[in-house]
């Protein structure tokens, strides 16, 4: 009985004119929102366009002319990449050595080190980096 008593309040309450204008301006904001968001939808898409042109920015190691540097380069171009000094498809991924700060090719070897200031890097699973 008391479901059917709550079920009618409700009822009730919702029939009444203040409780319909209520409703109305809910309806009418969800309305808005919909329709702001779908004309943004564009700026998002063109926004989103230019940051795919501009590209990640990567280090790189170049095996030709030993040239390391920072380049942009598309989310969907595989390296090697161009090297941007030499004009050859030579330049690998590189990272900045947390011991010496100088770019150095990144290699898939389990253990390798940094050749310039000996810091050991491991790659396996769950390793952290030894120090030299």
């Amino acid at each position: 009985m008391d479901e059917e008593s709550l079920a009618h309040r409700v009822r009730e309450i919702l029939n009444t004119g203040g409780a319909r204008i209520v409703l109305g301006l809910v309806a009418l904001g969800v309305i808005v929102f919909a329709v702001v968001r779908f004309v943004g939808s564009d700026e998002l898409e063109g926004r989103r366009r230019a940051i795919r042109e501009r590209g990640r920015r990567v280090y790189y190691v170049c095996k030709a002319c030993e040239a390391t540097g920072e380049a942009r380069v598309g989310y969907d171009e595989p390296f090697p990449i161009v090297c941007p000094k030499c004009g050859r498809r030579e330049a690998v991924m590189g990272f900045k050595c947390v011991g010496c700060g100088r770019i150095i090719e990144k290699r898939s070897e389990p253990v390798y080190r940094c050749p310039h200031c000996g810091k050991v890097y491991d790659n396996r699973a769950g390793r952290v980096p030894v120090a030299p």
